[in-house]
């Protein structure tokens, strides 16, 4: 990234509104003009894309006003009086002031439980506030993004900020099993409007522990205690230790191809007992770069070990099965043994030549058939049938490269 630190803005056409509105862009309230520095030169873009048309390269240490939320990484700025988008990297906002989270936490593009997610947040993980605040919320700037939080689910000092623990005792009423007919929030309350603590996989048995209050059932999943919409539990179906739901790794609305599919010619096959790789998939943006890309957990379950050198992660679904990826930056706050909820922020796709990537920014995902966790014991499994991702069945169907080139939506 680094260029002539001389070269300043080119002034073009399509600005300050029009650009915008084009970017869908969102405004954070009192957060606008916010002071950010950047670490290097930089282009300034016309939308939050990497596609989108370079403006002008801002050099670095140059100060800019933040104008809003990252929108998919890049962050709305003005620059010299220009208005454009940089991506969120290469911005140092200059605050000290940092918080951890207590729960599973959602970053939002505006203060408001009805916007947009940007990413999961798992507990644990490190944020810095950049000093604005709205109603229950507050703005952090984290992984290169910055949106709004809520605030009860943040600790300054590591005593722990309340949040989702709240009132989930029931009425008294008898414990049951019941299957989630459908992808499901688990929430801080009985209601839309509580805050979202994870997500509870179609076909995932939960545990009720009490009357439903305004529609809702107190339960516990996955080792978390929150509420669940009862016109999503199905109360005769019964369950447990059958198949767990797999989703693209990735945020809703990108669109990604299969660069590398079944019985690939550079590294997916089976060589021993332990490298079972011939049902692998690697996964590149179809546009716009793959690194810096968000990392979301494909499925419910523990995390049965971590290799940061590889950027690789094997997360046991706890019914025989395991699914693994790899060449992603990890966030911090992760370990072994460890919960993760499906569409929980893990981290994001490397850059090329990091991580064990051979060069190529992509996730690397593959499921196993195993006794431990995908630990020692791996056989290597295809996503079909009851682990195909999301309704994209991908069966073994022989040859070399199988479904090489198949585009998915995230």
């Amino acid at each position: 990234m680094r260029r002539s630190r001389s070269l300043v803005l080119l002034v073009v056409a399509v600005l300050a509104a029009g650009t915008m509105a084009g970017a869908g862009w969102a405004a954070p309230g009192a957060q606008r003009g916010d002071v950010a520095t950047t670490i290097d030169a930089v282009n300034l873009r016309a939308e939050a894309s990497w596609d989108a048309a370079i403006l002008g390269v801002v050099p670095a240490d140059s100060d800019v006003a933040v104008e809003g939320a990252a929108i998919a990484g890049f962050v709305p700025v003005t620059a010299e009086g220009v208005f454009g988008w940089i991506f969120g990297m290469y911005l140092d906002t200059g605050a000290t002031q940092t918080a951890t989270t207590t729960e599973d936490l959602t970053l939002r593009v505006a203060p408001s439980m009805d916007a947009d997610a940007i990413l999961r947040l798992g507990p644990g993980e490190t944020v810095t506030l950049t000093a604005g605040s709205s109603g229950d919320f507050v703005s952090v700037a984290v992984g290169g993004n910055y949106g709004w939080v809520l605030a009860a689910y943040l600790s300054l000092d590591g005593s722990g900020g309340g949040g989702g623990g709240g009132g989930n005792e029931g009425g008294g009423g008898p414990i049951q099993a019941a299957t989630a007919t459908d992808f499901l929030n688990l929430r801080a309350g009985p209601g839309l409007d509580e805050a979202i603590l994870l997500v509870v996989p179609r076909g995932a048995t939960v545990e009720t522990t009490g009357d439903p209050a305004d529609g809702f059932y107190p339960a516990g999943y996955a080792g978390t205690t929150g509420w669940l919409s009862g016109q999503y539990l199905d109360f005769n179906g019964g369950g447990g230790g059958g198949p767990v739901s797999i989703a693209w790794p990735f945020e809703d609305g990108t669109e990604w191809w299969i660069t590398q599919g079944y019985d690939g010619p550079w590294s997916h096959w089976n060589a021993s007992s332990r490298y079972q790789y011939r049902f692998s998939l690697d996964l590149r943006r179809t546009e716009g770069w793959s690194a810096g890309q968000a990392v979301l957990s494909p499925a419910t379950g523990t995390i049965r070990w971590i290799d940061r050198g590889s950027g690789g992660m094997s997360i046991d679904l706890g019914n025989g099965y395991a699914v693994a990826f790899y060449h992603a930056y990890l966030t911090g706050g992760l370990d072994e043994g460890q919960q993760v909820s499906q569409g929980q922020f893990l981290g994001t796709i490397a850059e090329p030549g990091d991580a064990a990537n051979g060069g190529i920014s992509h996730l690397h995902l593959t499921l196993w058939r195993t006794n431990d966790g995908g630990n020692e014991n791996r056989i290597a499994a295809p996503f079909t049938g009851d682990y195909a991702i999301e309704g994209v069945d991908l069966p073994d169907i022989g040859g070399s490269d199988a479904h090489w080139g198949t585009v998915i939506q995230a």
